[in-house]
């Protein structure tokens, strides 16, 4: 019986050595990492629906621009503290969804979203987040050549290519697995809405500005990488 206690005890000790979050797992001291981030998204509210139609050709490609679609490049800086499994994350993102033909005629949905991100780390290489952001200098825009055309087919000679948005404080929740300590993959999720400051003729809403709004929710998968 005495031997079955032992082996009990030798069990119990090794798995508390084993344990998924330990004080080793984080160092001693306050950790700033550097991180840089590559992802793209999908989601939202269509802005605008596009027809691409190749020179010298009559095939049709039907795109559209949304709010919440696109690639999303980032840099930032996390904070982590000494023996906890909790972090703070802030990162200036960029985000761009645009439709591009022949003639230079171009189209894009783009803005600067900032996030802070506060994580927890489940296990070793597994970790959940939480966090706010807010959407900065969100614009449609559209080139001269489409903005000629539009001009034209609308009698409007005054007619702008460029709608800005305001964007509200946006929720965020994410999933981060590391494959190794400084490269990881991320699942997340936005919540988040945009109000186009003026009307812009076709690429604006008919309705009151006021009472537009475009949603920006929208999925995203990313590879981060971090620095130290």
């Amino acid at each position: 019986m005495s031997k079955l206690r032992l082996f009990a005890c030798g069990v119990a000790m090794s798995a508390l050595y084993s344990a998924p979050v330990s004080a080793q797992q984080v160092e001693d001291g306050l950790r700033l990492r550097p991180m840089l981030g590559l992802g793209y998204s999908w989601g939202g509210d269509t802005i605008t629906p596009v027809t691409i139609i190749p020179q010298g050709t009559t095939i049709q490609y039907q795109e559209t621009i949304k709010a919440g679609t696109g690639i999303d490049l980032r840099a930032g800086v996390e904070l982590a503290f000494p023996r906890s499994p909790f972090a703070v994350q802030l990162a200036l993102a960029y985000q761009n969804d645009g439709a591009a033909g022949l003639e230079s005629k171009h189209m894009d949905f783009r803005r600067l979203p900032v996030e802070l991100t506060g994580f927890w780390r489940v296990t070793p290489r597994f970790r959940v987040g939480l966090g706010i952001r807010k959407a900065a200098y969100a614009a449609f825009k559209a080139s001269a050549a489409v903005c000629d055309e539009a001009r034209e087919e609308l009698d409007e000679p005054d007619l702008s290519c460029t709608t800005r948005y305001n964007s509200n404080v946006g929720l965020l929740a994410e999933a981060e697995y590391e494959l190794t300590p400084q490269w990881a993959v991320r699942a997340r999720y936005v919540r988040e809405s945009y109000t186009p400051k003026r009307s812009n003729g076709n690429f604006a809403p008919d309705e009151d500005v006021n009472d537009y709004k475009v949603r920006g929710d929208h999925f995203g998968i990313m590879s981060v990488w971090y620095l130290r």
